[in-house]
């Protein structure tokens, strides 16, 4: 009986998460019974009630819900690495919190890596985001396919499944305040990809400043660019946890 994880960093979605989590199980009837899910919601020091959302959720679906609360605010890379502590599934999938990444792709991706595929990627094909960001992204990207990693698909992607044996290589590979799922690109040359469109935010306002998208993007061109790329800190700590055993 097949076990699909999915990681899902928080921060500051208190209105997204009861949207979010009720998609998530209307998702599941486009598959067989057989198949059980796990849902990994990290809390990234959220300050709005975020927590509570989730520990509501949680509740109510105690079998299949898992609640991890970080001490701070430490980006969702490395927030979605804590979440990675506690999958317990064949195949993990990460996604954000507020619904731009559609659920309904969890099944294509889920049947790709059924017929062996271990790494599935949904590539942004477009994105409802300012030109600004757009062309923040553009420019990084290139930057990495050029330097340092030619596989990065060109629309980029956070959006992903992958098999849960990857899980130990993506951990000795991390590194504190980088795009960890890059990371993936490391260990598959060769990842499959869908394409989709990334939809647009309808409830609360990103966290995502200018200066953390800088910040993030310094630090993975440092590490993908580095000959020797040595151990960082720490990349979390956890204040409390629901539904872990």
């Amino acid at each position: 009986m097949p076990k699909i994880s999915i990681v899902i960093p928080c921060y500051f979605n208190e209105g997204n998460i009861p949207v979010t989590t009720a998609a998530l199980l209307e998702n599941e009837r486009d598959f067989s019974s057989d198949v059980e899910f796990e849902y990994v919601f990290v809390d990234d020091g959220s300050e709005d009630g975020t927590l509570s959302e989730l520990i509501d959720f949680h509740r109510l679906n105690p079998s299949k819900t898992k609640v991890i609360a970080l001490a701070a605010n430490v980006g969702s890379y490395n927030a979605i690495f804590a979440g990675f502590e506690y999958v317990t599934g064949n195949c993990v999938v990460v996604m954000s919190a507020d619904l731009q990444d559609p659920p309904i792709l969890i099944q294509q991706m889920f049947q790709k890596w059924k017929h062996g595929n271990t790494v599935v990627l949904a590539v942004r094909e477009r994105r409802n985001d300012p030109v600004s960001t757009k062309l923040f992204a553009s420019i990084f990207n290139l930057i990495l396919r050029v330097f340092g990693l030619g596989n990065l698909p060109h629309g980029g992607f956070d959006f992903c499944l992958f098999d849960q044996s990857l899980i130990s290589e993506l951990k000795t590979r991390m590194r504190s305040g980088i795009n960890g799922l890059l990371l993936l690109l490391l260990i598959e040359k060769k990842p499959t990809t869908l394409l989709y469109e990334k939809r647009k935010r309808e409830l609360g306002a990103s966290q995502w400043t200018f200066r953390k998208k800088l910040t993030l993007a310094v630090n993975t061109l440092l590490y993908f660019l580095a000959a020797k790329r040595k151990p960082s800190g720490e990349l979390y700590q956890i204040r409390e946890t629901y539904g872990v055993e």
